[in-house]
């Protein structure tokens, strides 16, 4: 499963990456900068061949270049952005900020020109809430709330993968895929009795191995 994350400056990305990679295990791929999205629209298709685990992308464009991914954005108030971003010793000599107010201009001056440079190059509006399946506010809820909150969307749209699925074993479940990866299956659905499982992906009644990275949704059946 991969979920890609898009946001404000200032909002939370990195700290909410960490806490997929740290507390769900998924791997980190991380692409800033309009001129290394290119490097991310070739590289998915390398990932995607790959009998990767699940995936986080901390990237702006990523959701127009990872279609088959759960796409949040965050975001918070304006303020507390700026705050955030002057209590922040990491940026260094990258960014620097003499007070406030001087930060909120700033960041509102970024955010609009980045938006148009994607405009331009990708024909897309990154800030088009209809682009994203959540969109979450972090202006009063901490790290792992907002987590939760994609967890909870990903299960219940089925599309929650575990990092252990030994108790999908011998279960009868039908799993949803990207029709770019399995286009000879029919209405992009497989159904029957999980045979095998292992970190990587699962196999259906003995045939078929689909690997977890190209799986869109597993729901368990009667």
């Amino acid at each position: 499963m991969f979920i890609t994350l898009a946001g404000t400056q200032g909002s939370g990305k990195s700290t909410l990456c960490k806490i997929f990679v740290e507390k769900y295990g998924f791997e980190l791929i991380k692409v800033s900068g309009i001129m290394r999205q290119l490097a991310l629209e070739r590289g998915v298709s390398i990932l995607q061949m790959n009998e990767n685990k699940n995936a986080i992308f901390d990237s702006r464009m990523a959701w127009h270049f990872v279609p088959h991914s759960i796409k949040v954005f965050l975001t918070a108030d304006e303020r507390t952005r700026a705050e955030r971003i002057l209590q922040d010793d990491t940026r260094g000599a990258v960014e620097t900020f003499e007070h406030i107010d001087h930060t909120i201009v700033s960041i509102r001056n970024r955010l609009k020109l980045e938006n148009e440079r994607y405009k331009k190059v990708y024909n897309v509006d990154n800030l088009d809430m209809s682009n994203y399946d959540i969109v979450l506010d972090s202006t009063h809820k901490s790290p792992d709330e907002l987590a939760d909150e994609v967890v909870a969307y990903a299960k219940a749209h089925h599309m929650w993968i575990e990092q252990n699925n030994d108790d999908l074993l011998y279960k009868r479940v039908k799993v949803t895929l990207p029709a770019d990866y399995y286009p000879s299956i029919q209405d992009n659905c497989i159904s029957g009795v999980v045979t095998s499982v292992d970190e990587n992906g699962i196999t259906i009644d003995d045939k078929e191995y689909l690997a977890f990275s190209h799986i869109n949704s597993i729901e368990e059946l009667q």
